[in-house]
């Protein structure tokens, strides 16, 4: 029997990045719950959902930065581990940081990618007002999101295993798809349009920004 040496791959920087989620998510806890709160439960509730978007500013409110930097933090590490769980990559302290900030650089694109092609849409068919109602609530997932992952990825970094990824992307798919599903409800509420193609309309905006950075991605993992 030949001893194997043990594979490290919780290197200093992860509980870093974990512990930093964890500190956005206390400072939106405990500095703004009842805001929190009510951002949360706009997510299913339209009355609630409406008044957010009368008052508008949220995006640039301390707790919704907060709780969106916690999602894309958490979130980039939990694609980190994934990858490092199905393609070995990459082994040493200073590769494998550079690679979640790759990653991290990637989801903060797609983003803004997605975010100025929906404007785009919005200001060429004259639907600005219903194309914002859908971003808040892409917005909204994002921070639900991102408190959801919390348990997730410390046990992705420190125990890797299939289920633990199996949940996480489970877990993300419902809400993707309920968040569409809230997207279609809203814009259909103030668009006379047909629900069917207000769907395909909508699924091409998510797929195609989806499909775009999976190429990138294959390309660099590959």
């Amino acid at each position: 029997m030949v001893p194997k040496a043990k594979e490290v791959s919780n290197y200093g920087w992860i509980p870093c990045i974990i512990a930093l989620c964890f500190v956005f998510y206390s400072i939106a806890h405990f500095g703004y719950y009842k805001r929190m709160q009510q951002i949360f439960k706009a997510f299913f509730a339209s009355r609630l959902f409406s008044q957010l978007s009368r008052e508008g500013g949220i995006f640039g409110e301390r707790v919704s930065l907060f709780l969106f930097s916690s999602y894309l933090l958490g979130f980039s590490l939990f694609f980190y581990k994934i990858c490092e769980y199905y393609f070995h990559i990459p082994a040493p302290f200073l590769a494998s940081f550079l690679f979640y900030l790759e990653i991290l650089a990637g989801i903060i694109i797609f983003y803004l990618f997605k975010l100025g092609l929906f404007n785009l849409v919005g200001f060429i068919f004259k639907t600005s007002r219903e194309i914002s109602d859908y971003i808040l609530n892409v917005y909204i997932l994002g921070q639900i999101s991102g408190v959801l992952l919390l348990p997730l990825i410390v046990f992705a970094a420190y125990m890797p295993n299939e289920y633990v990824i199996s949940i996480g992307l489970v877990l993300l798919v419902i809400l993707y798809l309920y968040s569409m599903f809230r997207g279609v409800t809203i814009a259909a509420s103030k668009v006379k349009i047909s629900v069917y193609y207000l769907f395909l309309y909508l699924c091409t905006l998510e797929i195609l920004p989806l499909f775009l950075i999976a190429k990138v991605l294959s390309k660099i993992i590959i």
